[in-house]
């Protein structure tokens, strides 16, 4: 019996000009191997949905599309409270969460925060995409920086983590 109810996966928020990129390909591709293996329910990011294996597809059970705020753009916190919604809805409480690795400490205490048990799921190295439609997943040092010196720290602010 698997100890997660769930695979959640986040994004890294796709191509300026075009809907996914390389890593966004990669964690669809864990998440969806994963969820087959083990006949678990998927709620995405819509950027790493979109991209979920044709095998894995019929797992889906929730898509985040955007941010419930108009024309406010869908992050991290956004993007857990929609999946909480839906997952609160079907009494999941125990989810494995697939996101790029940089990203996935504050992914972690942001679902705990929210009242999720949670297993990150080991990715290994994740390549990020310097064609990425946001500046801060180009690279991995600058990503590293945002996570330390920007997100972690306005997150706490907020009292999300």
């Amino acid at each position: 019996m698997s100890q997660h109810q769930a695979i959640v996966v986040l994004s890294c928020g796709g191509r300026k000009n075009e809907n996914w990129d390389p890593p966004d390909a990669l964690l669809a591709l864990i998440t969806g191997r994963t969820a087959w293996e083990e006949n678990l329910p998927i709620f995405a990011q819509w950027e790493a949905a979109m991209l979920l294996p044709p095998n894995a597809r019929n797992l889906l059970e929730f898509k985040v599309e955007k941010h419930r705020k108009p024309s406010a753009r869908l992050d991290t916190y956004e993007a857990l409270a929609q999946i909480k919604i839906a997952c609160d809805a079907r009494k999941i409480t125990k989810i494995s969460i697939v996101a790029h690795p940089i990203h996935q400490p504050r992914v972690k205490l942001v679902a705990e925060k929210m009242g999720f048990a949670v297993t990150m799921f080991d990715t290994g190295y994740i390549p990020l995409d310097p064609e990425s439609r946001w500046w801060w997943v180009k690279y991995e040092w600058v990503f590293r920086l945002y996570e330390k010196f920007a997100a972690g720290p306005i997150y706490k602010y907020r009292g999300w983590t």
